[in-house]
């Protein structure tokens, strides 16, 4: 027969063992808890960021369009910015600088209005690098701005003629009035008028379509400023009913100037 003692051992060790995975089972209870009600508030947390976002889309939106009947956007593109400030609830800080956002390729065939330029926009797509989708966009006429266009969408436009290309960066670059002729500038390159009919048709010294860098700046429980958000629109403006391109984040880099390529 067992001593009591032993049984009272084993009965004390019994429920020290119980105790123990008792505890530890409402320990990761509480750890479950706890973790559904973060990513619960996390997800809250998220939509609420969403939907303001999207007010501040709206409301650089808005400011743009009311800028398309006195056709301000050039004027402002010239100017160094910021542009348009707001300060919106939430605590949003608002920021929005304007460029010609018309210097890249148009990758959408519905915008080649004939054979043939459907042809050459195919061909200019072939030739833009597969890691630089920055050069193209997808929406506005096919015409491309040439004082706005980087080095890369003058590379892959002249298809290796180096004089071709050399004659668009001193078009690019020359500081005379943008109302010029853009025909007699390549002349005066010495280019033959039909030797550049298909690159003269793709270019344009007056833009419709433009670049809003948005920085966007959320106020932290302590007022100190949060982490920017940055993003970007492509508006049309000033070749019939305003439009809104693109909508896009777009990192951590701060907005850039029309010469940076």
């Amino acid at each position: 027969m067992r001593p009591a003692t032993s049984r009272r051992g084993f009965t004390f060790v019994l429920v020290i063992i119980v105790t123990i995975l008792a505890t530890m089972m409402i320990s990761w209870q509480l750890r479950r808890m706890n973790l559904r009600a973060v990513a619960v508030q996390m997800q809250v947390d998220a939509y609420q960021e969403h939907h303001q976002l999207l007010g501040v889309r709206d409301v650089v939106w808005n400011w743009a369009r009311r800028r398309a009947p006195s056709n301000a956007m050039p004027e402002l593109a010239a100017e160094p910015g910021p542009h348009y400030e707001a300060q919106l609830p939430g605590e949003f800080l608002v920021r929005v600088w304007v460029r010609d956002g018309q210097g890249t390729i148009l990758a959408n065939l519905k915008g080649a209005d004939t054979p043939r330029r459907r042809d050459l926009m195919i061909e200019l797509l072939r030739r833009v690098p597969l890691d630089r989708p920055d050069l193209t966009r997808r929406g506005g006429p096919m015409e491309m701005s040439i004082t706005a266009m980087p080095d890369a969408v003058i590379e892959a436009i002249s298809g290796g003629d180096q004089q071709l290309a050399s004659a668009m960066r001193f078009i690019r670059e020359d500081p005379t009035d943008a109302r010029r002729d853009l025909r007699a500038e390549f002349i005066a390159q010495g280019f033959e008028p039909n030797d550049i009919a298909d690159v003269y048709g793709l270019l344009t010294f007056a833009p419709v379509l433009w670049r809003l860098d948005v920085v966007a700046v959320r106020a932290r429980p302590d007022g100190t400023p949060g982490k920017p958000q940055r993003y970007a629109l492509l508006v049309e403006l000033g070749s019939g009913e305003p439009k809104l391109h693109e909508w896009r984040p777009t990192g951590n880099a701060p907005p850039r100037s029309d010469s940076d390529q």
